[in-house]
Protein backbone atom coordinates (compact mmCIF):
# COMPACT_ATOMS: atom_id res chain seq x y z
CA UNK A 1 0.00 0.00 0.00
CA UNK A 2 1.31 3.31 -1.03
CA UNK A 3 2.40 5.50 1.63
CA UNK A 4 1.82 8.86 1.80
CA UNK A 5 2.69 12.14 3.46
CA UNK A 6 1.36 15.52 2.71
CA UNK A 7 2.21 18.72 3.77
CA UNK A 8 0.16 21.61 3.01
CA UNK A 9 2.92 24.71 2.38
CA UNK A 10 0.88 28.23 0.40
CA UNK A 11 1.11 28.44 -3.06
CA UNK A 12 3.61 30.59 -4.42
CA UNK A 13 4.45 32.06 -7.88
CA UNK A 14 6.53 31.40 -10.30
CA UNK A 15 9.36 33.57 -12.17
CA UNK A 16 11.77 32.06 -14.33
CA UNK A 17 15.15 33.99 -12.83
CA UNK A 18 19.38 33.03 -12.79
CA UNK A 19 19.74 30.26 -10.80
CA UNK A 20 23.24 29.99 -9.16
CA UNK A 21 21.94 28.58 -5.43
CA UNK A 22 24.88 26.46 -5.69
CA UNK A 23 27.25 28.36 -5.81
CA UNK A 24 28.99 28.77 -3.04
CA UNK A 25 30.84 25.13 -0.76
CA UNK A 26 31.98 25.06 2.64
CA UNK A 27 34.93 23.09 2.25
CA UNK A 28 37.04 21.47 5.44
CA UNK A 29 37.07 22.34 9.02
CA UNK A 30 39.94 23.80 10.84
CA UNK A 31 39.68 23.11 14.30
CA UNK A 32 40.24 25.49 17.29
CA UNK A 33 41.64 23.13 19.32
CA UNK A 34 44.61 22.82 16.18
CA UNK A 35 44.74 26.97 16.42
CA UNK A 36 43.19 28.53 13.45
CA UNK A 37 45.28 31.16 12.22
CA UNK A 38 47.42 30.56 15.67
CA UNK A 39 44.60 31.61 17.76
CA UNK A 40 42.53 29.38 19.65
CA UNK A 41 38.96 31.17 20.15
CA UNK A 42 36.78 28.36 19.64
CA UNK A 43 35.98 28.72 16.41
CA UNK A 44 36.02 26.41 13.86
CA UNK A 45 37.55 28.11 10.62
CA UNK A 46 35.98 27.03 7.31
CA UNK A 47 36.73 27.98 3.76
CA UNK A 48 33.91 29.30 1.47
CA UNK A 49 34.96 28.54 -2.76
CA UNK A 50 32.40 30.78 -4.86
CA UNK A 51 31.95 30.23 -8.16
CA UNK A 52 30.35 32.17 -11.24
CA UNK A 53 29.70 30.83 -14.42
CA UNK A 54 33.27 29.35 -15.70
CA UNK A 55 35.76 28.89 -12.72
CA UNK A 56 36.02 29.09 -8.79
CA UNK A 57 35.92 32.96 -8.11
CA UNK A 58 37.13 33.36 -5.02
CA UNK A 59 37.98 31.56 -1.62
CA UNK A 60 38.15 33.27 1.93
CA UNK A 61 37.66 32.42 5.61
CA UNK A 62 34.88 32.21 7.62
CA UNK A 63 34.56 31.09 11.26
CA UNK A 64 31.61 29.49 13.10
CA UNK A 65 30.84 27.93 16.17
CA UNK A 66 30.82 23.92 15.03
CA UNK A 67 32.30 21.81 12.13
CA UNK A 68 31.50 20.76 8.89
CA UNK A 69 34.15 17.32 8.81
CA UNK A 70 31.30 14.83 8.51
CA UNK A 71 29.19 16.95 5.56
CA UNK A 72 27.94 20.42 4.60
CA UNK A 73 25.19 21.74 2.60
CA UNK A 74 25.07 25.45 1.46
CA UNK A 75 22.55 27.91 -0.58
CA UNK A 76 22.98 30.52 -2.40
CA UNK A 77 20.49 33.25 -3.91
CA UNK A 78 19.62 33.45 -7.60
CA UNK A 79 22.60 35.82 -8.08
CA UNK A 80 24.98 33.15 -6.31
CA UNK A 81 25.15 35.16 -2.94
CA UNK A 82 26.48 32.58 0.13
CA UNK A 83 22.74 32.76 2.34
CA UNK A 84 23.14 29.59 4.87
CA UNK A 85 24.78 26.42 6.00
CA UNK A 86 23.71 23.61 7.13
CA UNK A 87 26.25 20.71 8.94
CA UNK A 88 23.52 17.97 10.17
CA UNK A 89 22.68 19.78 13.75
CA UNK A 90 23.07 23.42 13.14
CA UNK A 91 21.93 25.92 10.51
CA UNK A 92 23.44 28.79 10.10
CA UNK A 93 23.15 32.38 8.27
CA UNK A 94 25.98 33.91 5.81
CA UNK A 95 27.40 35.86 8.83
CA UNK A 96 27.93 32.30 10.65
CA UNK A 97 25.39 33.44 13.66
CA UNK A 98 22.91 30.39 14.71
CA UNK A 99 19.65 30.44 13.26
CA UNK A 100 18.37 26.64 14.55
CA UNK A 101 19.38 23.70 16.57
CA UNK A 102 17.77 21.05 14.21
CA UNK A 103 18.78 18.24 16.87
CA UNK A 104 18.94 18.08 20.10
CA UNK A 105 21.30 15.03 19.78
CA UNK A 106 25.31 15.91 20.89
CA UNK A 107 27.93 15.51 18.35
CA UNK A 108 28.87 11.99 19.91
CA UNK A 109 25.40 10.46 19.28
CA UNK A 110 25.02 11.60 16.26
CA UNK A 111 25.04 9.61 12.60
CA UNK A 112 25.13 12.10 9.93
CA UNK A 113 26.44 9.91 7.29
CA UNK A 114 26.91 10.81 3.77
CA UNK A 115 24.59 13.21 1.57
CA UNK A 116 22.41 13.22 4.65
CA UNK A 117 20.71 16.65 4.06
CA UNK A 118 20.35 19.09 1.20
CA UNK A 119 18.68 22.32 0.56
CA UNK A 120 16.19 22.49 -2.25
CA UNK A 121 15.00 25.82 -4.00
CA UNK A 122 11.68 25.95 -6.51
CA UNK A 123 12.01 27.79 -8.94
CA UNK A 124 9.68 31.05 -7.65
CA UNK A 125 10.15 34.51 -7.00
CA UNK A 126 9.55 34.49 -3.21
CA UNK A 127 12.15 34.01 -0.97
CA UNK A 128 11.40 30.79 0.36
CA UNK A 129 14.10 28.02 1.04
CA UNK A 130 13.25 24.09 2.23
CA UNK A 131 16.06 22.08 3.61
CA UNK A 132 15.87 18.62 3.74
CA UNK A 133 17.49 16.44 6.63
CA UNK A 134 18.31 12.97 7.35
CA UNK A 135 20.10 11.62 10.17
CA UNK A 136 20.33 8.82 12.86
CA UNK A 137 21.50 8.37 16.28
CA UNK A 138 21.50 7.58 19.69
CA UNK A 139 17.97 9.14 20.32
CA UNK A 140 16.03 7.78 22.79
CA UNK A 141 12.49 7.78 20.97
CA UNK A 142 14.17 5.71 18.30
CA UNK A 143 11.37 3.57 16.83
CA UNK A 144 14.19 0.68 16.93
CA UNK A 145 16.18 1.09 19.45
CA UNK A 146 17.91 -2.26 18.69
CA UNK A 147 19.02 -1.20 15.56
CA UNK A 148 20.26 2.16 16.14
CA UNK A 149 21.89 3.52 12.81
CA UNK A 150 19.26 2.06 10.64
CA UNK A 151 16.10 3.95 11.52
CA UNK A 152 16.34 7.81 10.28
CA UNK A 153 14.67 10.40 10.90
CA UNK A 154 13.52 13.10 8.33
CA UNK A 155 12.58 16.69 8.65
CA UNK A 156 12.16 19.24 6.33
CA UNK A 157 12.81 23.41 7.57
CA UNK A 158 11.00 25.82 5.91
CA UNK A 159 12.78 28.99 5.80
CA UNK A 160 12.29 32.55 4.71
CA UNK A 161 14.47 35.11 3.69
CA UNK A 162 13.49 38.58 2.65
CA UNK A 163 14.43 42.22 3.31
CA UNK A 164 14.06 42.32 6.93
CA UNK A 165 16.29 39.11 7.60
CA UNK A 166 15.86 35.22 7.97
CA UNK A 167 12.71 33.51 9.73
CA UNK A 168 13.07 29.99 10.46
CA UNK A 169 9.43 29.47 10.33
CA UNK A 170 8.90 26.07 11.21
CA UNK A 171 10.68 22.60 11.06
CA UNK A 172 8.31 19.40 10.36
CA UNK A 173 9.56 15.49 11.38
CA UNK A 174 8.43 12.34 10.03
CA UNK A 175 8.68 8.39 11.17
CA UNK A 176 10.20 7.15 7.41
CA UNK A 177 7.77 5.25 5.59
CA UNK A 178 10.00 2.41 5.08
CA UNK A 179 13.53 1.66 7.13
CA UNK A 180 16.13 3.10 5.77
CA UNK A 181 20.00 3.96 6.08
CA UNK A 182 21.46 7.36 7.28
CA UNK A 183 22.18 9.64 4.50
CA UNK A 184 21.67 8.81 0.72
CA UNK A 185 19.99 11.86 0.11
CA UNK A 186 20.08 13.41 -3.56
CA UNK A 187 17.54 15.62 -5.60
CA UNK A 188 16.74 16.23 -9.48
CA UNK A 189 14.37 18.79 -10.96
CA UNK A 190 11.28 17.94 -12.38
CA UNK A 191 10.84 17.87 -15.68
CA UNK A 192 8.47 20.84 -15.18
CA UNK A 193 11.43 22.78 -14.23
CA UNK A 194 9.94 23.96 -10.66
CA UNK A 195 9.65 21.28 -8.18
CA UNK A 196 12.07 18.83 -7.12
CA UNK A 197 12.34 14.67 -7.48
CA UNK A 198 14.42 13.09 -4.42
CA UNK A 199 15.36 9.61 -3.81
CA UNK A 200 16.56 8.32 -0.18
CA UNK A 201 18.40 5.27 0.16
CA UNK A 202 15.88 2.70 2.22
CA UNK A 203 17.96 -0.48 4.09
CA UNK A 204 17.35 -2.91 1.44
CA UNK A 205 19.22 -2.96 -2.24
CA UNK A 206 15.57 -2.50 -3.73
CA UNK A 207 14.41 0.11 -1.29
CA UNK A 208 13.58 3.83 -1.75
CA UNK A 209 11.74 6.71 -0.48
CA UNK A 210 10.75 8.90 -3.04
CA UNK A 211 9.76 12.22 -2.55
CA UNK A 212 8.28 15.18 -4.77
CA UNK A 213 8.48 18.65 -3.41
CA UNK A 214 6.40 21.05 -4.68
CA UNK A 215 5.64 24.82 -3.41
CA UNK A 216 2.66 23.75 -2.12
CA UNK A 217 3.17 19.62 -1.38
CA UNK A 218 5.48 17.61 -0.29
CA UNK A 219 5.07 13.24 -1.11
CA UNK A 220 6.95 10.94 0.93
CA UNK A 221 6.47 7.28 -0.40
CA UNK A 222 8.27 4.25 -0.92
CA UNK A 223 9.66 3.04 -3.98
CA UNK A 224 10.85 -0.38 -5.08
CA UNK A 225 12.80 -1.89 -8.04
CA UNK A 226 13.06 -5.12 -9.20
CA UNK A 227 16.73 -6.17 -7.95
CA UNK A 228 17.34 -8.79 -5.70
CA UNK A 229 17.00 -7.84 -2.15
CA UNK A 230 20.19 -6.99 0.02
CA UNK A 231 20.61 -5.44 3.06
CA UNK A 232 22.74 -2.01 3.08
CA UNK A 233 24.85 0.52 5.07
CA UNK A 234 26.14 3.81 4.85
CA UNK A 235 25.80 4.25 0.87
CA UNK A 236 26.20 6.72 -1.17
CA UNK A 237 23.96 7.92 -4.30
CA UNK A 238 23.74 10.85 -6.97
CA UNK A 239 21.76 12.30 -10.16
CA UNK A 240 23.48 13.20 -13.26
CA UNK A 241 24.03 16.30 -14.37
CA UNK A 242 21.40 16.46 -16.48
CA UNK A 243 18.89 14.08 -14.59
CA UNK A 244 18.82 11.31 -16.49
CA UNK A 245 21.14 8.80 -14.56
CA UNK A 246 20.77 8.08 -10.88
CA UNK A 247 23.71 5.97 -10.03
CA UNK A 248 24.20 4.03 -6.46
CA UNK A 249 27.15 2.88 -4.60
CA UNK A 250 26.93 0.02 -2.14
CA UNK A 251 29.98 -0.65 0.02
CA UNK A 252 31.15 -3.33 2.43
CA UNK A 253 31.00 -7.10 1.22
CA UNK A 254 28.80 -5.95 -1.84
CA UNK A 255 30.92 -3.26 -3.67
CA UNK A 256 29.04 -2.97 -6.56
CA UNK A 257 27.53 0.30 -8.87
CA UNK A 258 24.60 0.57 -10.03
CA UNK A 259 23.24 2.60 -12.55
CA UNK A 260 19.47 3.52 -13.49
CA UNK A 261 17.70 5.29 -16.03
CA UNK A 262 15.47 8.30 -14.42
CA UNK A 263 12.82 9.68 -15.51
CA UNK A 264 12.35 12.99 -15.13
CA UNK A 265 8.61 13.31 -15.57
CA UNK A 266 7.55 10.12 -13.63
CA UNK A 267 9.58 9.65 -11.10
CA UNK A 268 10.38 6.43 -12.57
CA UNK A 269 14.28 4.25 -12.23
CA UNK A 270 14.51 1.89 -15.29
CA UNK A 271 17.54 0.14 -17.48
CA UNK A 272 19.18 -1.24 -14.48
CA UNK A 273 23.15 -1.42 -15.31
CA UNK A 274 25.48 -2.94 -12.31
CA UNK A 275 29.28 -2.83 -12.64
CA UNK A 276 31.33 -4.99 -9.91
CA UNK A 277 33.84 -3.06 -8.12
CA UNK A 278 35.35 -6.06 -5.98
CA UNK A 279 38.60 -6.16 -7.67
CA UNK A 280 38.54 -2.37 -7.80
CA UNK A 281 37.82 -1.70 -4.56
CA UNK A 282 39.41 -4.63 -2.59
CA UNK A 283 39.41 -4.40 0.73
CA UNK A 284 35.61 -4.60 2.36
CA UNK A 285 36.99 -1.93 4.74
CA UNK A 286 36.53 0.01 2.43
CA UNK A 287 32.73 0.08 3.51
CA UNK A 288 32.59 4.15 4.75
CA UNK A 289 35.37 5.83 2.85
CA UNK A 290 33.88 5.57 -0.70
CA UNK A 291 32.31 8.79 -1.68
CA UNK A 292 31.61 9.27 -5.67
CA UNK A 293 31.14 12.09 -7.86
CA UNK A 294 30.43 11.91 -11.40
CA UNK A 295 31.70 13.98 -14.23
CA UNK A 296 29.83 16.87 -16.09
CA UNK A 297 28.10 14.16 -18.41
CA UNK A 298 27.71 11.76 -16.44
CA UNK A 299 30.13 9.42 -18.07
CA UNK A 300 32.82 9.20 -15.35
CA UNK A 301 33.10 8.52 -11.71
CA UNK A 302 35.74 10.00 -9.51
CA UNK A 303 36.09 7.88 -5.88
CA UNK A 304 38.12 7.84 -3.01
CA UNK A 305 39.17 4.61 -1.71
CA UNK A 306 40.97 3.90 1.17
CA UNK A 307 41.32 1.45 4.34
CA UNK A 308 39.45 2.39 7.42
CA UNK A 309 41.96 0.54 9.56
CA UNK A 310 44.59 2.37 8.00
CA UNK A 311 43.69 6.15 6.44
CA UNK A 312 47.34 6.39 4.91
CA UNK A 313 46.50 4.04 1.77
CA UNK A 314 44.55 6.93 -0.29
CA UNK A 315 43.55 6.66 -4.04
CA UNK A 316 41.93 9.17 -6.34
CA UNK A 317 40.26 6.76 -9.26
CA UNK A 318 38.39 7.33 -12.58
CA UNK A 319 35.90 4.67 -13.20
CA UNK A 320 34.89 5.28 -17.25
CA UNK A 321 31.59 3.51 -17.23
CA UNK A 322 31.66 3.15 -20.95
CA UNK A 323 34.57 0.97 -20.96
CA UNK A 324 34.83 -0.05 -17.26
CA UNK A 325 38.33 0.94 -17.24
CA UNK A 326 39.70 2.47 -13.58
CA UNK A 327 42.41 4.64 -13.63
CA UNK A 328 44.22 5.76 -10.35
CA UNK A 329 44.88 9.70 -10.64
CA UNK A 330 46.19 11.02 -7.68
CA UNK A 331 47.13 9.58 -4.15
CA UNK A 332 45.76 12.87 -2.65
CA UNK A 333 43.41 12.95 0.23
CA UNK A 334 40.31 14.98 -0.88
CA UNK A 335 37.14 13.56 -2.85
CA UNK A 336 37.25 15.20 -6.56
CA UNK A 337 34.12 17.09 -6.80
CA UNK A 338 32.31 18.56 -9.56
CA UNK A 339 31.98 22.25 -9.30
CA UNK A 340 28.10 24.11 -9.22
CA UNK A 341 28.83 25.58 -12.28
CA UNK A 342 29.83 21.55 -14.27
CA UNK A 343 33.24 22.56 -15.60
CA UNK A 344 35.87 20.82 -13.48
CA UNK A 345 35.95 19.05 -10.74
CA UNK A 346 37.87 19.59 -7.45
CA UNK A 347 39.43 17.99 -4.65
CA UNK A 348 43.06 16.42 -3.56
CA UNK A 349 43.96 19.74 -1.11
CA UNK A 350 46.78 18.87 1.30
CA UNK A 351 49.13 20.37 3.58
CA UNK A 352 52.50 18.94 3.30
CA UNK A 353 56.06 20.17 2.80
CA UNK A 354 56.34 19.75 -0.69
CA UNK A 355 53.90 21.97 -1.96
CA UNK A 356 54.60 24.55 -3.50
CA UNK A 357 54.44 26.97 -0.33
CA UNK A 358 55.23 24.40 2.18
CA UNK A 359 52.86 23.54 4.93
CA UNK A 360 50.15 25.47 3.14
CA UNK A 361 47.12 23.57 1.75
CA UNK A 362 46.40 23.48 -2.28
CA UNK A 363 43.26 22.37 -4.16
CA UNK A 364 43.72 20.20 -7.05
CA UNK A 365 41.79 20.60 -10.34
CA UNK A 366 40.47 18.11 -13.03
CA UNK A 367 40.38 20.54 -16.17
CA UNK A 368 38.77 18.02 -18.24
CA UNK A 369 36.99 15.73 -16.18
CA UNK A 370 34.45 14.34 -19.06
CA UNK A 371 37.54 12.48 -20.52
CA UNK A 372 38.65 9.39 -19.92
CA UNK A 373 42.06 8.12 -17.73
CA UNK A 374 44.72 11.39 -17.63
CA UNK A 375 43.18 13.02 -20.52
CA UNK A 376 41.05 14.58 -17.73
CA UNK A 377 43.95 16.58 -16.71
CA UNK A 378 44.86 16.35 -13.04
CA UNK A 379 46.46 19.57 -12.16
CA UNK A 380 47.92 19.26 -8.32
CA UNK A 381 48.65 22.48 -6.16
CA UNK A 382 45.75 24.43 -8.31
CA UNK A 383 44.27 27.35 -5.78
CA UNK A 384 46.22 27.87 -2.47
CA UNK A 385 43.28 27.83 0.20
CA UNK A 386 43.00 30.26 3.25
CA UNK A 387 43.64 27.35 5.93
CA UNK A 388 43.82 23.36 6.31
CA UNK A 389 41.19 21.73 6.57
CA UNK A 390 39.26 18.39 5.80
CA UNK A 391 36.16 17.23 3.98
CA UNK A 392 35.18 13.14 4.09
CA UNK A 393 32.42 13.87 1.36
CA UNK A 394 31.60 16.40 -1.72
CA UNK A 395 29.55 18.98 -0.75
CA UNK A 396 25.68 17.81 -1.37
CA UNK A 397 24.05 20.23 -3.42
CA UNK A 398 21.30 20.25 -5.80
CA UNK A 399 21.75 21.07 -9.35
CA UNK A 400 19.70 24.29 -9.81
CA UNK A 401 21.00 25.05 -13.08
CA UNK A 402 19.13 22.04 -14.76
CA UNK A 403 15.18 23.44 -16.26
CA UNK A 404 12.39 22.05 -17.76
CA UNK A 405 12.61 19.78 -20.62
CA UNK A 406 10.65 21.65 -23.23
CA UNK A 407 8.01 20.00 -25.19
CA UNK A 408 7.18 17.26 -23.10
CA UNK A 409 3.95 16.44 -21.41
CA UNK A 410 5.13 17.24 -18.42
CA UNK A 411 6.22 20.83 -19.25
CA UNK A 412 2.99 21.87 -17.98
CA UNK A 413 3.97 24.90 -16.37
CA UNK A 414 5.17 26.63 -19.53
CA UNK A 415 7.99 27.93 -17.69
CA UNK A 416 10.45 28.28 -21.17
CA UNK A 417 13.40 29.11 -18.59
CA UNK A 418 16.26 30.09 -20.85
CA UNK A 419 19.04 29.32 -17.84
CA UNK A 420 17.98 25.41 -18.79
CA UNK A 421 20.81 23.28 -19.63
CA UNK A 422 18.64 20.51 -21.78
CA UNK A 423 16.71 22.86 -24.14
CA UNK A 424 14.76 21.23 -26.60
CA UNK A 425 15.56 22.42 -30.42
CA UNK A 426 12.58 22.47 -32.86
CA UNK A 427 11.26 19.34 -34.37
CA UNK A 428 7.85 18.12 -35.34
CA UNK A 429 5.47 14.63 -35.05
CA UNK A 430 2.73 14.39 -36.96
CA UNK A 431 0.13 11.64 -35.21
CA UNK A 432 -3.03 10.06 -37.12
CA UNK A 433 -5.94 9.56 -37.15
CA UNK A 434 -6.37 11.67 -33.99
CA UNK A 435 -8.78 10.33 -32.38
CA UNK A 436 -8.20 6.99 -33.84
CA UNK A 437 -9.67 3.32 -33.17
CA UNK A 438 -6.59 1.13 -34.21
CA UNK A 439 -4.00 2.34 -36.41
CA UNK A 440 -2.04 5.38 -35.53
CA UNK A 441 0.22 6.32 -37.99
CA UNK A 442 3.74 8.72 -37.53
CA UNK A 443 5.44 11.08 -38.86
CA UNK A 444 8.77 12.95 -37.32
CA UNK A 445 11.54 14.91 -38.39
CA UNK A 446 13.56 14.21 -34.62
CA UNK A 447 16.51 12.41 -34.84
CA UNK A 448 16.65 8.69 -34.97
CA UNK A 449 16.49 5.94 -33.97
CA UNK A 450 13.26 6.92 -31.88
CA UNK A 451 11.91 5.58 -28.96
CA UNK A 452 8.16 5.68 -28.63
CA UNK A 453 6.55 5.33 -25.51
CA UNK A 454 2.81 5.73 -25.04
CA UNK A 455 1.02 6.03 -20.95
CA UNK A 456 -2.70 6.18 -20.14
CA UNK A 457 -4.08 9.17 -18.16
CA UNK A 458 -2.49 8.32 -14.98
CA UNK A 459 0.90 8.10 -16.38
CA UNK A 460 1.03 3.94 -16.48
CA UNK A 461 3.55 3.14 -19.63
CA UNK A 462 1.01 0.96 -22.04
CA UNK A 463 3.03 0.49 -25.07
CA UNK A 464 7.42 1.11 -25.80
CA UNK A 465 8.77 0.29 -28.81
CA UNK A 466 12.13 2.20 -30.69
CA UNK A 467 12.04 2.60 -34.63
CA UNK A 468 14.10 3.32 -37.50
CA UNK A 469 12.12 5.46 -39.75
CA UNK A 470 11.14 8.77 -39.77
CA UNK A 471 7.51 7.50 -40.96
CA UNK A 472 6.05 4.41 -39.11
CA UNK A 473 2.81 3.24 -37.44
CA UNK A 474 1.33 0.76 -34.48
CA UNK A 475 -1.74 -1.06 -34.69
CA UNK A 476 -2.08 -4.35 -33.55
CA UNK A 477 -0.93 -3.68 -29.78
CA UNK A 478 -3.47 -0.54 -29.80
CA UNK A 479 -6.38 -3.15 -29.74
CA UNK A 480 -5.20 -3.96 -26.05
CA UNK A 481 -6.20 -0.17 -24.98
CA UNK A 482 -9.55 1.07 -23.55
CA UNK A 483 -11.24 4.00 -25.07
CA UNK A 484 -9.67 7.15 -23.39
CA UNK A 485 -7.14 9.96 -23.70
CA UNK A 486 -3.45 8.53 -24.13
CA UNK A 487 0.01 10.61 -24.24
CA UNK A 488 1.96 9.15 -27.09
CA UNK A 489 5.96 10.96 -27.05
CA UNK A 490 9.09 10.56 -28.78
CA UNK A 491 12.57 10.53 -27.80
CA UNK A 492 15.77 10.75 -30.03
CA UNK A 493 17.91 7.71 -28.57
CA UNK A 494 20.85 10.05 -29.53
CA UNK A 495 20.34 13.42 -28.68
CA UNK A 496 17.45 12.63 -25.92
CA UNK A 497 14.83 15.14 -27.35
CA UNK A 498 11.55 14.55 -26.90
CA UNK A 499 8.45 15.47 -28.20
CA UNK A 500 4.60 14.74 -26.91
CA UNK A 501 0.98 14.73 -28.40
CA UNK A 502 -2.29 13.75 -27.09
CA UNK A 503 -4.07 11.02 -28.41
CA UNK A 504 -7.03 9.92 -28.20
CA UNK A 505 -9.14 6.20 -28.53
CA UNK A 506 -12.59 6.26 -29.42
CA UNK A 507 -14.73 2.87 -30.21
Amino acid sequence: MRFLIVIAFLLLQISAIAQKEAYNWIWGTCFPEFGCDGIDDGLNGTGIMKFNDDSLESITTKYFPAPFTLGSATISDSLGNFLMAFNGKTLFDSSGNILSELSELDWNDLIIAYRGFLFLKPRINDGYYYLMNSYSGNFANSPNPFNVGIDTLFSVTKIKIDEIGYNVEETIRYDMPISSVPGGIDACRHANGRDWWFLKIGQRKNQYIRGLLSPDTLILEPYYTNQDSAYTNFAWASFSSDGSKYVHWFGGHIRELQVFDFDRCTGELSNLQTFDFSEIVIDEWFTDFTPFSLSPDGSKLYMTRTNSSNYLVIDNFQYDLQTQTATVLTDSLGIFSLTPNLKHMLGGFCCMNYTPTPNVPYASILKQPNEAGVESEFIPFYYELPLYGFNYTPPNQANHLLGPIDGTICDSLGLNDETSIQKIEQFSVNIYPNPGISQLNFSTDIALPVKVTIRDNIGKTVYENTFNTSKFLISTELNELKTGIYFVELQSEGSGYRLAKKWMKVD
